[in-house]
């Protein structure tokens, strides 16, 4: 009998073994497999330290340590750990210029690119890692001059020094290949333009930016190319040292000049331009200012004399050049950037008036003056709106341009603009060719400098200063003054 039970106890054993196999097992307790919730499970460290408040299992970060407190559950921040953390997790540059007294930080971004770093931006940073409930300003503080006190881990000649890519948007254009792939934090990118890329759109598919350039230029089609090409190189990291011009829109007011040069600052951002006046770069810190600038120049360049055109030429010619920033060491550093200027009246320069010197000049007219009942008072947002077909255009005129060894498209009409500009800005060596003979006879000078004044006024031209001209005289002209400082010699003006 028991032989029997025990067979009939098998038999049950194994049918329940037979029911089993067909089934599935049941679910566990959902708490008995649950992982403990992680800052990034939790969504931001203020829900993963609320979770913990509420007896929840959390992993908190290295940087959050729990106490050994039976009575009170307590976290301690640890704000070197969250310096390691940033360190080791965050792209963060630290970024020296030359010999300055601190660093630059910047951090890249989740759009794609780095973003220069202010105190308040970096310490906004810090303070998302801590809950918000136990944190304090010597915590944040701690971990902010860690990073502010670091070596410079990146030359700031590193940022945006790859020629062939633009940082747009939807990812980073090779401009040689025209392949457009994810954005990196290797590209060491510090400009995005504020649009995607499209390539090969015409710019017909552009109508307000079309009339507003065939406008502008008075339908000149070379002065529009010029225009493109100049964009292309600014929106670029090209070092626009290679093309050696500067570009100057000159004409009447109410013409787009302005609107022209605020939409490029507009696609490049603010924090990549500087407006500055030709002499206010010969002022102490006035190259410092301009350092790491895309664009650099005026909007509204009122009529002025350049004090020293060295400047500008090493500006366009990529040569080193002493910067100090206030507050600063001085620095050595080369400009990348482009200078363009726009203005009614030309500015005047004395110095160096070789042919090298007026062949780094770009001055396109803009006499078309549009009346104010005709003048779009929402242009500018109109030519933004249509911004991913200007710089698609831009980007096949930067390849084009390339091929042509940089090589900026100069019309006929702004070559004849140049030839004037020479004749204008030295109007003392034509008041000598048409209004005098040289090599002979004497003149008072007093005289000889107010009929030279008042013919540069009724030619509408620049003077030199008066206590310039005698220099020039003598030195370039081979004029002899008198013992008595009163006359020239070997020079009289000829009678009307």
């Amino acid at each position: 009998m028991e032989q029997e039970n025990l067979l009939n106890e098998n038999e049950e054993k194994e049918n329940i073994g037979e029911n089993n196999s067909q089934k599935e097992l049941p679910n566990l307790p959902e708490e008995l497999h649950t992982e403990k919730l992680t800052m990034e499970t939790a969504k931001g460290i203020d829900n993963l330290y609320e979770a913990y408040l509420k007896g929840q299992e959390v992993e908190l970060p290295p940087w959050l340590v729990e106490n050994n407190n039976k009575e009170e559950r307590k976290i301690e921040v640890l704000p070197q750990e969250l310096y390691l953390y940033l360190k080791k997790n965050d792209h963060i540059k630290s970024v020296k210029l030359g010999n300055s007294k601190g660093i630059i930080l910047y951090h890249y971004d989740k759009d794609g690119y780095y973003k220069k770093w202010t105190e308040s931006d970096c310490k906004a940073r810090i303070k998302s890692f801590i809950p918000v409930k136990i944190r304090n300003s010597s915590q944040w503080d701690k971990v902010y001059k860690e990073l502010i006190t670091d070596y410079a881990n990146t030359k700031e000649s590193e940022l945006n020094a790859n020629e062939d890519i633009i940082n747009f948007k939807n990812g980073t254009l090779n401009i040689k290949t025209g392949k457009l792939s994810p954005h990196s934090p290797d590209d060491l990118c510090t400009i995005q333009i504020p649009c995607k890329y499209t390539p090969n759109l015409p710019l017909a598919k552009a109508p307000v930016t079309m009339n507003f350039l065939n406008t502008l230029t008075n339908g000149e089609q070379e002065d529009i190319w010029t225009i493109l090409e100049i964009i292309s190189l600014v929106i670029s990291n090209v070092k626009c040292s290679k093309c050696k011009k500067l570009l100057i829109l000159y004409g009447a007011g109410d013409t787009g000049k302005s609107q022209l040069r605020k939409l490029v600052e507009k696609l490049l951002g603010e924090e990549n331009c500087h407006t500055i006046g030709f002499n206010q770069m010969n002022s102490k810190f006035g190259l410092g200012v301009v350092y790491g600038k895309r664009l650099i120049g005026s909007g509204d360049m009122e009529g002025t004399r350049i004090a020293d055109i060295e400047i500008l030429k090493q500006l366009t010619g990529g040569d080193s050049l002493n910067m100090e920033l206030k507050y600063e060491n001085a620095f050595t550093a080369t400009y990348n950037g482009f200078v363009w200027s726009n203005c009614n009246v030309l500015p005047s320069f004395s110095g160096d008036r070789g042919k090298h010197v007026y062949e780094r000049f770009l001055i396109l007219s803009c006499d078309n003056v549009i009346p104010k009942e005709k003048q779009n008072p929402n242009l500018l947002d109109d030519l933004y709106a249509e911004r991913e077909v200007l710089v698609s255009v831009a980007v096949q005129f930067l390849q084009d341009l390339i091929k042509r060894n940089y090589k900026i498209t100069e019309s006929k009409r702004t070559i004849q603009n140049r030839f004037n500009y020479e004749i204008q800005n030295d109007s003392l060596t034509l008041f000598l060719k048409e209004c005098c003979e040289v090599s002979k006879g004497r003149t008072n000078i007093s005289y000889f400098k107010y009929k030279y004044k008042e013919w540069c006024r009724e030619n509408n031209l620049v003077p030199e200063r008066p206590n310039s001209i005698t220099d020039i005289l003598v030195n370039d002209f081979g004029i002899v003054k008198g013992k008595s400082g009163n006359d020239y010699y070997e020079l009289i003006i000829k009678e009307d």
